[in-house]
């Protein structure tokens, strides 16, 4: 059996088998998993979320000229939202 040394946060020198890194690597990326989906069920409770307001509407666009071997282009992409 072969045998890893791994030094920890604290300084420490630990052994560490193959498969014992194997799972702490598995058991630690499940952990990360749960906890992403408990923090994406926070509740926003704003009461006009979802609602038709003015302040949110935008206007904009980009305008566009091109210029290669023998062909220009011009474009114009309005935007509302």
């Amino acid at each position: 059996m072969q045998v890893r040394y791994l030094t920890s946060i604290n300084r420490l020198i630990l052994p560490v088998t193959q498969d014992h890194l194997m799972k702490k690597i598995t058991l630690a990326c499940f952990a990360l998993f749960i906890v992403s989906f408990v923090f994406s069920q926070k509740n926003d409770s704003d009461p006009l979320k979802g609602k038709f307001r003015k302040d949110n509407i935008f206007m904009g666009g980009s305008i566009g000229l091109g210029a290669g071997s023998g062909s220009f282009s011009i474009g114009a992409n309005p935007e509302i939202g």
